[in-house]
């Protein structure tokens, strides 16, 4: 099923055919700048830039000369978009088409590449391609602008035509989630020989300064020696999307110094992306994304082996869930107390020698790998009280107070109230998870203190129970 968006924007890429414009040349028009003084020029799906040109000079005007449009595509609805202008004539086919960009010096490890002012050609048409004599390029709807140009050489003489066309790209999407904290997204290992290049997105498909990577480098935790790419970045919750592709990819940022390739040409304008491989078969953008479970998520990419082309991954991180959750209460918020004894707020149902009732609580790491978690009865009697865990959550009558820790149950183990308060585990006790024998993450167990309360008081039991804490086991 296509995302919304995808739906949109193809109803508005096939109406926008209805209305085609046809630019021509404004000379001169040889440079970037001459472009800028020409003007701005708003482009849709089927309309097209023409000319005549038989040479490629930049410095000498006439029909020898270069031809540069600054260009710019209509808005579209939110989303990623394939643009294409493909050079078509009536004469000798043999012009090229470039996508302008910047050249960018080596910063140093650290200091990342320098962005300079000299004018690069960034993409170049392929002859070999399908379709030949096309440029490709990537946008998402915010009217990205480029510099385009178009060269000839002596059998050129027939004018040039070329024609904008549009597709909406639907990213390859990643079941499930990822943890925020330290994301590792890496193509290690899972693209044979192919030199990637990767670019981190924001969930407004607004590219993440400092968030890219040619090659591999041992600042971001790979070897130093691999043509693939890793990237290690600290993520907050949201969605994110990654682009992929094989060496040169760019936008108009540039590299990281943790990047261990810092001199690939970037493009003059934000809000768009690029790859200046003209490799059009065996493109293989699979990857790896692993946060702080340490375990490695593989992403297989659709990837439909065509000259210029990127993939895209949209994934999700969300924040862990609350390690400790109280739960269960005997103060009027949840289910009754046997005899209407309510506690205080967030305790357990009130005992004859504590009107506020007991309370359990939780601190340390819930953590499988190093487990310090530390489970605290408090405003007890000075008697003895169960530890003891559950794998649901129930609220029920029981004793002089409520039952909130059911299913497969395990005692903890037994302590002696000391000025109403007891842990576990304490000197020479297992850690919770052992002795809970918790094994997987993401486990949700629940715990509960049932002590004694022998005073007579509320039923006949001789007994009461701490309010519920529920807890999420992590890695």
């Amino acid at each position: 099923m296509k995302s919304s968006f995808a739906l949109v924007a193809a109803l508005c890429l096939a109406t926008s055919s209805f209305a085609q414009t046809t630019i021509n040349e404004v000379e001169p028009n040889e440079t970037k700048a001459q472009a800028t003084t020409n003007g701005t020029f708003t482009i849709t799906a089927g309309d097209s830039l023409t000319g005549t040109t038989t040479g490629t000079s930049t410095t000498v005007a006439g029909g020898a000369s270069a031809d540069t449009f600054r260009i710019k595509t209509a808005t579209l609805p939110a989303g990623i978009y394939r643009h294409s202008l493909q050079i078509t004539t009536t004469g000798t086919a043999g012009h090229s088409g470039t996508i302008r960009g910047l050249n960018q010096t080596e910063g140093g490890a650290g200091v990342g590449g320098i962005i300079g002012a000299t004018d690069s050609s960034f993409q170049t048409t392929s002859t070999t391609s399908v379709p030949a004599r096309t440029n490709f390029w990537y946008g998402f709807g915010r009217g990205e602008e480029l510099y385009w140009r178009v060269t000839g050489g002596a059998t050129t003489t027939a004018p040039y035509t070329a024609t904008l066309a549009t597709t909406a790209v639907t990213p390859t999407v990643v079941p499930g989630t990822f943890l925020t904290g330290q994301i590792t997204l890496s193509t290690i290992g899972q693209v044979g020989t192919v030199d990637t290049d990767i670019h981190l997105f924001d969930g407004n498909l607004v590219a993440i300064n400092d968030a890219s990577n040619d090659d591999e480098s041992v600042a971001e935790g790979g070897t130093g020696t691999a043509l693939q790419s890793q990237l290690r970045r600290t993520l907050a919750a949201g969605t994110y999307y990654l682009a992929i592709g094989r060496w040169n990819v760019g936008t108009n940022d540039n590299s990281p110094g943790t990047d261990d390739y810092r001199t690939g040409n970037v493009l003059d304008f934000p809000d768009m992306i690029a790859c200046s491989s003209s490799t059009a078969a065996a493109n293989d953008y699979d990857l790896t994304i692993t946060d702080g479970s340490g375990t490695p998520v593989a992403v297989n990419t659709t990837e439909a082996n065509v000259p210029f082309e990127l993939a895209f991954v949209q994934f999700t991180v969300v924040d862990p869930a609350p390690p400790f959750t109280a739960y269960c209460f005997g103060d009027g918020t949840g289910a009754a107390c046997p005899c209407a004894n309510n506690g205080a707020a967030g305790n357990g149902c009130a005992s004859s020698i504590n009107p506020a009732g007991g309370n359990i609580a939780g601190s340390g790491t819930a953590s499988l790998a190093a487990d310090t978690l530390v489970l605290t009865g408090s405003g007890l009697p000075n008697s003895t009280a169960l530890y003891f865990q559950g794998t649901t959550q129930i609220a029920s009558a029981f004793g002089d107070g409520l039952r909130c820790a059911g299913g497969s149950v395990i005692r903890l183990g037994t302590k002696v109230n000391a000025a109403g308060t007891s842990v576990y585990p304490g000197a020479g006790d297992q850690p919770v998870s052992v002795r809970g024998s918790v094994a997987t993450a993401g486990s949700v167990r629940n715990y509960q203190v049932w002590y004694r309360n022998a005073a007579a008081f509320c039923t006949p039991s001789t007994f009461n129970l701490t309010n519920g804490l529920s807890v999420t086991w992590q890695p």
